[in-house]
């Protein structure tokens, strides 16, 4: 799990930072490859707190339960409003120079 997520962790910090360098130099690239990273970054969050939800359901009892509820609830946001900005990037994305 830890090499999961160190190389998510490279992945996303590599992308930031070769975004970064193409968008100074003027690639449109730059920007896309910056918006990966962000929500790859935003979905590797949200599997991290429900992780820490699971774990905490495991350890049992009554403050564990509240804790991994609290953290379900906030994973299952964290997700769906990452998925939900990157469906409307797709569909309203606009490619033309205007």
């Amino acid at each position: 799990m830890r090499l999961a997520g160190l190389i998510v962790f490279g992945v996303v910090v590599s992308a930031l930072v070769l975004g970064g360098i193409l968008r100074r130099l003027g690639s449109p690239w730059g920007t896309r490859l910056s918006l990966f990273a962000a929500m790859a970054a935003r979905f590797a969050a949200g599997l991290i707190v429900a992780w820490t939800a699971v774990r905490a359901a495991a350890h049992g009892g009554y403050w564990f339960a509240t804790l991994a509820v609290a953290l379900g609830l906030l994973a299952l946001g964290i997700v769906a409003l990452a998925g939900f900005r990157t469906w409307a990037l797709i569909k309203y994305q606009s490619d033309s120079n205007e």
